[in-house]
C-alpha cells in the first residue's frame, strides 16, 4: 500500500468519527453551559485545564515516542506496550496525588479543590489507554481509534446529560469520566492485546525502563509545554479574576477547540508517514509536507474567517442570554486557527527527524512568552486579552517551527504555496468588505466564499492531476476496504 493510499485511508478512518464525536462533546459542554450557568462552567473548563497539563505529564512522552518506534519496527509493539504501561501508570499515580495540591498551593476554593481530585482519577485509565492507542496509530489502524473513541464518548456524554438533566452537578460528570476512561482503557488494551504482541518481547524489562525514562524526557517536556502553552491562562484568568469570565472564556475557546482538533486527527494519519519515509525516501518525505502546507492554507484561513464573522449567531444560538460577552474573544481565537495548525504539521517534522529538543526550546519559549503576556494583560481585559495572547503566542510558535524546518531540514517554497491562497483571501475579503452593509452578514459572506472558490479554481492551486490522484486513491482505499471485510466475513479454515 502506497504513503498516499494510506494517508488516506486514516483520515478517511478519523474523520468520519469526528464530526459525530465532537458533536456528543459539545452538546455536552452546552448542557452544562445552560443547566449549571457560567460559574460552574468556568470550574468545569477549569478543571479539564489541570487535566489538559498534568494528563501530558504522566503520559510521559510515550504517546510521541511508541508511535514513532513502533512505526520503524513494528515487533516492538509488545515490548513498548508492556513497559510503557508500567512506567505511565506510575506517573500517573503520582500526577493524579499532586494535582489537588497545586490546586491548593493556588488559592482556589474547597469546591474547585474537590473538582480537580476528582478529575485527577482520569490519569491512570487515561494514560494506559493513550500508550495502547499510540501502538494502534503506529500500526496505522485508525478506524479502531475513530470507533472506540466514538463509542467511549457516546457512552460517557449521554449517561452525563442525563445525570445533568435529572438535577446532577458536575461531580457526576467527573465520575462518568472517570468511568468513561476506564472503559476506553480496557477496549485498546484488549485490541493491542489480541494482535499478536505477546509474542514480540513483551515482558517488563527494567534497563528498558530507565532507558525508556532518559529518551522520553524531551517528548515528556514538548508536551508538558504545549500543555501549559494552551492551558495555563486559565489557571492565571481564575486566579486575577471570577469564574464568570473563566467560563466566558471556555465558552469563546469551544468552538474553536473544536475546528482544532481536526489537526492532531490530520497529524495523527500524516505523522507515520513522515518518519518512514524522511530517511527513507526523502522526495515523497518534501513532497508530503509541501502538499499538506497547500491544503491547509486553502482551508484554515478560510474557516477562520468564517467563524469570526459569523461569532454573534453563533453566540446567541449555542449559549443564549449571559453570554454576551463571549463575542469578542471568540472573534480573536478564531484567527488563533491558522497559526495552530501549521505550527502543528511543522512539529510534525521535527518529531520526524529526530529533532524533539527543537521542539522542546520552541514550546519553552512559547510559554513563558504565553505567561508573561497573561500576567500583564489579563487584569487589563479579562477574558479579551487572554484571547489576543493566545493569538500572539501562537504565530510566534509557528515562526519559530518554520525557521528551523526551513534553513536546517529542507527548504519550504512558501511563494508556491501560500502565495495563491492568499491572493484568492484578498479577493474574497475586499468584495465582503464593498459590498452593502445594509444586507445580511450571511448574504456577504456567502457571495464572498463563492468568489473565494472560484477565485481557487481560476488559479488552479490544486491541479486538476492531483485531485484524479486522490480520486484514484479514495476509490482504490474503498476497494481495499470492501476486500478486507470481505475476508473478515469468510468462515476460518480448521486444521
Amino acid at each position: 500500500m502506497g504513503t498516499l493510499t494510506r494517508v488516506v485511508r486514516n483520515l478517511a478512518a478519523l474523520v468520519t468519527s469526528l464530526v459525530l464525536e465532537r458533536a456528543i462533546s459539545l452538546v455536552l459542554f452546552l448542557v452544562i453551559a445552560r443547566r449549571l450557568g457560567p460559574d460552574e462552567l468556568g470550574e468545569y473548563a477549569l478543571a479539564f485545564s489541570f487535566l489538559a497539563i498534568f494528563e501530558t505529564l504522566s503520559v510521559f512522552g510515550q504517546n510521541l515516542l511508541v508511535v514513532r518506534e513502533v512505526a520503524r519496527d513494528r515487533t516492538s509493539a509488545g515490548r513498548y506496550l508492556i513497559n510503557s504501561s508500567a512506567l505511565v501508570s506510575v506517573v500517573a499515580v503520582l500526577c493524579a496525588a499532586l494535582m489537588p495540591t497545586v490546586a491548593r498551593w493556588l488559592g482556589y476554593p474547597p469546591q474547585t479543590v474537590y473538582y480537580i481530585l476528582l478529575v485527577g482519577l482520569v490519569l491512570i485509565p487515561d494514560s494506559l489507554a493513550t500508550v495502547s492507542e499510540s501502538v494502534v496509530q503506529a500500526w496505522e489502524r485508525m478506524e479502531f481509534i475513530a470507533l472506540f473513541r466514538f463509542a467511549t464518548n457516546l457512552l460517557g456524554a449521554g449517561l452525563a446529560i442525563v445525570l445533568l438533566n435529572g438535577g446532577a452537578g458536575l461531580v457526576a460528570v467527573f465520575w462518568v469520566l472517570v468511568a468513561q476512561r476506564t472503559l476506553l482503557a480496557m477496549a485498546y488494551g484488549w485490541l493491542v492485546w489480541q494482535h499478536d504482541v505477546r509474542g514480540t518481547r513483551a515482558h517488563f524489562e527494567l534497563p528498558f525502563c530507565r532507558e525508556l525514562v532518559r529518551v522520553s524526557l524531551a517528548f515528556m517536556g514538548m508536551s508538558v509545554f504545549a500543555a501549559l502553552f494552551k492551558n495555563v491562562d486559565v489557571w492565571i484568568l481564575r486566579g486575577m479574576s471570577t469564574p464568570t469570565e473563566v467560563g466566558v472564556y471556555a465558552a469563546a475557546d469551544r468552538p474553536v477547540a473544536l475546528v482544532t482538533l481536526a489537526a492532531p486527527i490530520i497529524m495523527t494519519a500524516l505523522f507515520p508517514s513522515l518518519a518512514e519515509t524522511y530517511r527513507s525516501a526523502p522526495e515523497r518525505f518534501e513532497r508530503i509536507l509541501e502538499s499538506s502546507l497547500r491544503l491547509l492554507a486553502v482551508t484554515v484561513p478560510f474557516v477562520a474567517s468564517l467563524l469570526a464573522l459569523a461569532a454573534p449567531g453563533l453566540v446567541g444560538l449555542l449559549y443564549g442570554a449571559g453570554y454576551e460577552g463571549v463575542v469578542l474573544p471568540l472573534q480573536i481565537l478564531a484567527w488563533s486557527l491558522v497559526p495552530t495548525f501549521l505550527a502543528a504539521l511543522l512539529f510534525r517534522v521535527l518529531l520526524a527527524s529526530n529533532n524533539e529538543r527543537v521542539s522542546l526550546r520552541v514550546s519553552f519559549i512559547n510559554v513563558v512568552a504565553n505567561v508573561g503576556l497573561n500576567l500583564w494583560l489579563i487584569p487589563r481585559g479579562g477574558a479579551a486579552a487572554a484571547s489576543l495572547v493566545a493569538l500572539v503566542t501562537g504565530f510566534m510558535g509557528l515562526a519559530q517551527n518554520y525557521w528551523y524546518v526551513d534553513r536546517h531540514l529542507l527548504h519550504i517554497r512558501a511563494g508556491r504555496i501560500f502565495a495563491k491562497p492568499v491572493a484568492a483571501m484578498g479577493v474574497a475579503g475586499g468584495l465582503f468588505l464593498l459590498l452593502p452593509s445594509t444586507w445580511h452578514l450571511y448574504v456577504r459572506g456567502g457571495l464572498a466564499t463563492l468568489v473565494y472558490l472560484g477565485v481557487l479554481a481560476q488559479l488552479r492551486v490544486v491541479a486538476r492531476e492531483e485531485i484524479a490522484v486522490f480520486t484514484s486513491l479514495a476509490a482504490r482505499w474503498g476497494r481495499r476496504q470492501r476486500a478486507r471485510l470481505a475476508e473478515a466475513s469468510r468462515p476460518a479454515k480448521r486444521d
